[in-house]
């Protein structure tokens, strides 16, 4: 999932700088499928008949959308709880924090 600061940056770098996906998602340090996906999003808004400023400011303002209808539901598995406990084994024992009796 990345910002609405990432898209933004993402759509100008190849609007206003013409850098290409490759280069665009080296520097932001993101999936090459994620910076296609948003750059095909704004292709597809565009409209001829419609300034181009326009059409950046809106592309720009408006909130990633995201479909997780189908993604699979995650379980927490003894084998993950066990990871996780041995993480917090440290901080329980520093006394920086307490998450067990959160839980």
């Amino acid at each position: 999932m990345i910002s609405m600061y990432t898209k933004q940056e993402l759509t100008l770098q190849h609007c206003c700088e013409g850098k290409g996906q490759r280069q665009i998602f080296r520097e932001l340090g993101i999936s090459r499928l994620t910076v296609k996906k948003y750059l095909s999003q704004y292709q597809l808004q565009r409209s001829d008949n419609e300034d181009p400023g326009n059409r950046l400011s809106k592309s720009l303002s408006e909130v990633p959308v995201y479909h997780t209808s189908n993604r699979g539901k995650l379980r927490l598995t003894r084998e993950a709880q066990s990871a996780i406990d041995e993480l917090l084994k440290p901080m329980k024992k520093s006394g920086v924090a307490d998450y067990t009796s959160k839980l």
